[in-house]
C-alpha cells in the first residue's frame, strides 16, 4: 500500500527509477553511438533546407496572401535587380585529436594551455575572438539538451573554431554529432557568413530551453499540489528528490550564465570574422540566455521553498504530537498523585477503612479527568 501511495504521489512528476541504472545508461550510450555511426560529419550550408517544405505548404494554400508569402522564400536581389549568388559555409565535426591539428590555437586556449583535453572535461562555455578567427569551448549539462536528447545523463562537450573558410567542431562525444545533424535538417537562416552558421548552431542547441523550464515548473507546481495536509503521505525520498532538482537546476543556471557571457563576448568583439549582423544576432542570443538563467534561478528558489514547506509540515506534525503528549501527561498527573498518596498504606489513614472508599476515589479521579478535559477544550488546547 505504501508503494502504491508513493506511486500516486510521484505520478506526472518523475519517472520510475530504473532497476539497473548502469545497464540503462549503457543502453542509452549504445543507442547514441549507433545513431551517430554513419552520420555525415562534413556539411556545406547554404540556403535553409527547412524553408522548402514551408514554401510548399504555403503554395498549397489558396488565399489572397499566397503570393506575398511566397515572396518571402525567394532569394535576395542585388541593387541592380539580379539574384544574389548563394553563399556557402563549410562545417565539420572532427575528433579532438584531429581538432588539435587543425586549430592548435583553439585547442590550446580551450585547455587553458596546461592540461590534456582527453583527460580533463571541458565543463564550461567560453569564446575567444581574434582578428582573423574565433575559437571557444562548449560544455552542455544533460538537462540543457533534454529537448533534443531525451534521457541524456552525461555532459556533452566540444571545441569550436571559425575562420573565413570553415567552422570546425572538435569532440569525441557522439551526442554532438547527432545534434549537428539535427541542426542541418532544421536550419532556418540564410548563411551569408560563417558567423551566421555559428550563431544558428548555438541558438539551435538551446532553442527549446524555455520549453524545458516550463515543464520543470509544471512538475514543481504539481509536486506542491500533492503535498497535502497529512505529511505522512509524502514519500520518504521527497527531500532527496528536491536536493537533486536543486543541484540540476544549479548546473543549468551556471550553464546559461556562461552561455550568455560567451555570446556577449562574440557580440562585442571587433574580429573581422563577424559582421554587424552577426554581432547583433549574438547579442540576441546573450539576452535570451540571460532570461533563461534568471528563470532557472527562480525555479531553484522555488524548489528550496518546497523543501521549506515540507519541513514546516513536519514541524507542525511534531508540535501536534507533543501537544497531545503534554495534554495526556497533565491529565494523568493528578491521578498519579492520588494513587501515590493512597498507596502509602499508613495505619493512621482513616480513609482506608471507610466503606465505599474505593468508589469514592474512582469518582474523584473521573471528576478530575472530566474537569481537566473541559478546561482544555475551553482553552482550545486540543
Amino acid at each position: 500500500m505504501a508503494s502504491e501511495r508513493e506511486g500516486d504521489f510521484w505520478r506526472g512528476i518523475k519517472d520510475a527509477d530504473p532497476k539497473d541504472e548502469e545497464a540503462a545508461r549503457a543502453a542509452w550510450v549504445a543507442e547514441i553511438e549507433e545513431r551517430a555511426e554513419g552520420l555525415p560529419r562534413e556539411f556545406r550550408l547554404d540556403e535553409a533546407r527547412m524553408l522548402e517544405p514551408m514554401k510548399a505548404e504555403v503554395a498549397d494554400e489558396a488565399s489572397e496572401r499566397t503570393a506575398d508569402l511566397l515572396a518571402l522564400f525567394e532569394p535576395p536581389l542585388a541593387a541592380d535587380g539580379s539574384e544574389v549568388a548563394p553563399t556557402f559555409c563549410y562545417v565539420s565535426v572532427v575528433p579532438e585529436a584531429e581538432f588539435s591539428l587543425i586549430a592548435p590555437i583553439a585547442a590550446h586556449l580551450a585547455d587553458d594551455g596546461n592540461r590534456d583535453p582527453e583527460d580533463v572535461p571541458v565543463g564550461h562555455c567560453r569564446a575567444y575572438a581574434f582578428q582573423t578567427c574565433v575559437a571557444g569551448t562548449l560544455g552542455f549539462p544533460p538537462n540543457a539538451l533534454a529537448p533534443h536528447l531525451p534521457g541524456a545523463y552525461r555532459d556533452v562537450e566540444a571545441h569550436f573554431y571559425l575562420d573565413t573558410e570553415r567552422l570546425v567542431f572538435g569532440t569525441d562525444d557522439p551526442e554532438f554529432v547527432v545534434l549537428v545533424n539535427e541542426y542541418v535538417k532544421n536550419q532556418s537562416f540564410r548563411k551569408d557568413t560563417g558567423g551566421t552558421a555559428l550563431f544558428e548552431i548555438l541558438e539551435f542547441l538551446v532553442d527549446d530551453g524555455l520549453m524545458f523550464l516550463s515543464d520543470e515548473e509544471t512538475r514543481l507546481e504539481r509536486l506542491e499540489d500533492h503535498m497535502g495536509e497529512d505529511v505522512t503521505e509524502i514519500p520518504h525520498d521527497f527531500d532527496l528528490f528536491i536536493t537533486r532538482e536543486r543541484r540540476l537546476l544549479g548546473e543549468l543556471y551556471n550553464f546559461y550564465r556562461q552561455y550568455a557571457d560567451m555570446a556577449q563576448t562574440l557580440s562585442t568583439s571587433r574580429t573581422q570574422i563577424l559582421n554587424a549582423d552577426d554581432r547583433a544576432l549574438f547579442g540576441v542570443l546573450a539576452d535570451s540566455s540571460r532570461h533563461m538563467a534568471a528563470d532557472t534561478l527562480e525555479l531553484r528558489e522555488f524548489a528550496l521553498q518546497l523543501r521549506g514547506l515540507f519541513q514546516s509540515k513536519i514541524d507542525v506534525r511534531q508540535n501536534k504530537v507533543m501537544s497531545i503528549l503534554t495534554v495526556v501527561t497533565v491529565i494523568f498527573m493528578p491521578l498519579t498523585l492520588i494513587t501515590g498518596w493512597f498507596g502509602m498504606n499508613f495505619d493512621v489513614m482513616p480513609v482506608l477503612h471507610w466503606d465505599g472508599s474505593y468508589y469514592y476515589v474512582i469518582a474523584i479521579s473521573v471528576a478530575v479527568v472530566v474537569g481537566e478535559i473541559l478546561f482544555f477544550k475551553h482553552k482550545k488546547w486540543f
